[in-house]
């Protein structure tokens, strides 16, 4: 609308001037001819824009090519020829290109490679432009290389910095983002980012208790088909939360849409700490713990699996130990964002899960899962959970690798060498069975379900049992501030993590 608007200023003044200024003459008919072809375009991308039938990735593809159409005719109408030649000690000026190029990305932001990309591709067609005017302008020279130079040259400072403007114009715009309210909350600390979105601190604008609100970051957005998977993956996380009440699931208040079409959901804010950095910070864990962390954690799998819904992502970074009321290491399990019903169709699990078939965090990935399996239950959780309990004693993987692809195969082939082999750490028999049992590559051999993975645990003789004296003792002992605790995302020894596209791994 801006853009139309100064030229129809521009047609307007020249008419009167014209009119009522006997040293002004009209223009020549092809400027009319093209100051209105720019008002009609301006017109008509302003109407496509705000039908709503027009998908994000349409619109966005259009506007792109009216910046640099709009450039074109700018150049068309505004340069004035002949231009002065710098090396001749004359003065090129700024072309009125320049202010369209810097502009046009502070008013429409977009990734920072295609406003360079546009704005140099702007530029260029601004030299088409003036090597046009030239030709059908008659008698005038070539125009000298330092003239071609000048132009150019002041176009692309122009696109610079409406690039570095519109980054920065950006991230002021999330920080304004981040401090409104989602919902009912108010947002106030980023705590941390995933594959999928981002989770923010938040304080309901009634009640004292904090919450924790997850939201779907912008660029995972990136069209219109991504944006539906996207929301629809988020809201069968926020449904299968909210389906269980196990203690040892992460709680769910609340879910929806902002008026501006963000998807969010209010969980429980916990005090504690993901295993993954527990261990990254204080080395293997006793076997009595481990064991407690475990049976926690097959009481929130046994009720998934009872409602017909696989994890498909338990890793340590999604396993949470915190203070729960007054209880101490009160495991809760994390990031649903992968679940998937027992009972989903293929052409639902292709469409959910992305387009490849291989979903979740390669150093923990169950063998029906990296060999593209369809038919997989919960025992590829009890998988998962095997490889968790292998971490937390040895403070090592199950199999070490230098890219996704090498560890994968590993999994669904190579044997697991006993825990016990691969610390110094003192490991009962019986848990280094029931550990390589969860690693067998057949599902039959494994715990059967969650349940039976528990029994099993209680078996094992392990003495001293962990104790809430003990729990309470090392917590007050190692227990970080929660602002001061770094979310992780991946762990260090392999960021080896599958990423399909836009993955929530």
């Amino acid at each position: 609308m801006i853009f139309s608007g100064v030229f129809l200023i521009n047609l307007v003044v020249n008419l009167l001037e014209a009119r009522f200024d006997p040293d002004v003459q009209f223009a020549a008919p092809e400027n009319y001819a093209l100051w209105i072809a720019c008002i009609v375009l301006g017109l008509l991308v302003a109407l496509f824009t705000l039908r709503s039938t027009n998908s994000a990735k349409t619109v966005r593809l259009v506007g792109h090519v009216f910046q640099v159409v709009g450039a074109f005719g700018i150049a068309l109408i505004a340069i004035d020829l002949p231009l002065p030649d710098p090396s001749a000690d004359g003065y090129v000026g700024i072309p009125w290109t320049c202010p369209w190029i810097l502009a046009y990305p502070l008013m429409v932001p977009s990734l920072p490679r295609l406003s360079i990309a546009m704005g140099v591709l702007s530029a260029f067609f601004v030299l088409i432009a003036v090597k046009i005017l030239f030709l059908i302008e008659p008698g005038l020279p070539d125009p000298e290389p330092s003239i071609w130079f000048a132009l150019l040259f002041l176009n692309l400072i122009c696109v610079a910095w409406g690039t570095v403007g519109s980054v920065t114009i950006n991230d002021l715009g999330r920080q304004v983002a981040a401090a409104r309210r989602v919902g009912s909350y108010r947002l106030e600390q980023l705590l941390g980012k995933g594959g999928m979105g981002e989770v923010w601190e938040g304080r309901h604008r009634l009640l004292a208790r904090p919450a924790a609100v997850k939201i779907i970051r912008p660029e995972m957005l990136g069209d219109d088909d991504d944006e539906n998977v996207a929301v629809r993956r988020f809201e069968r996380e926020a449904q299968a939360t909210a389906a269980l009440q196990s203690p040892h699931s992460v709680s769910l208040y609340d879910y929806g849409r902002t008026d501006e079409g963000t998807f969010y959901y209010v969980m429980e804010l916990l005090d504690g700490m993901d295993l993954q950095s527990l261990v990254e910070q204080f080395g293997p864990v006793e076997s009595e713990r481990v064991v407690h962390w475990l049976r926690h954690a097959c009481h929130s799998l046994a009720e998934s699996h009872h409602n017909g819904l696989i994890h498909r992502d338990i890793k340590p970074a999604n396993l949470y130990a915190c203070r729960f009321g007054l209880e101490w290491d009160f495991l809760k399990i994390l990031d649903f964002g992968l679940v998937k019903p027992m009972s989903a169709t293929k052409a639902e699990s292709a469409t959910l899960t992305e387009e490849h078939s291989v979903t979740g965090t390669a150093a923990f990935l169950p063998p029906e899962i990296a060999m593209g399996e369809t038919s997989v239950d919960g025992r590829a959780d009890i998988y998962s959970l095997g490889c968790v309990a292998y971490w937390l004693l040895t403070g090592e993987l199950v199999f070490e690798a230098d890219t996704p692809l090498k560890m994968i195969l590993q999994h669904a082939s190579a044997d697991a060498d006993p825990p016990s082999a691969r610390t110094e750490v003192e490991i009962s028999p019986e848990l280094d069975a029931v550990v390589l049992d969860c690693l067998q590559k057949d599902p039959a051999r494994r715990p059967q379900s969650a349940a039976a993975l528990r029994d099993r645990l209680d078996a094992c003789a392990i003495s001293p049992a962990w104790t809430q004296e003990h729990a309470q003792r090392w917590w007050e002992t190692h227990r970080p501030a929660r602002a001061d605790v770094e979310p992780t995302e991946t762990l260090a020894t392999a960021g080896l993590e599958i990423h399909p596209a836009r993955s929530d791994s």
